[in-house]
């Protein structure tokens, strides 16, 4: 078996196990921005623990409130920056 013959059936199982386990992989929570999905397929190797992977990475926005804190310490900060550079005449 090649490589490449081992990776096409490697691929069509682990696109299948997505398939099988969207729900559960895919975070159920507001405010994702972006998925990425990574099969790995290592080379091959008499090694066990060189196995198939797939990995699931979210990023989530920040909740609302911890935005409306950030943008208000972030105005807070700008105000007292411009305060101690302004020069009273």
């Amino acid at each position: 078996m090649t490589y490449r013959d081992l990776a096409v059936s490697v691929c069509k199982l682990a696109g299948q196990d997505l398939v099988e386990r969207a729900e559960e992989l895919i975070p159920d929570t507001e405010g994702i921005k972006d998925i990425d999905i990574w099969i790995r397929i290592p080379s091959l190797s008499d090694d066990p623990a060189c196995v198939p992977e797939i990995e699931v990475q979210t990023n989530l926005y920040p909740k609302r409130k911890t935005m409306e804190l950030i943008i208000d310490h972030s105005m807070d900060f700008a105000f007292d920056k411009k305060d101690a550079t302004s020069e009273t005449v």
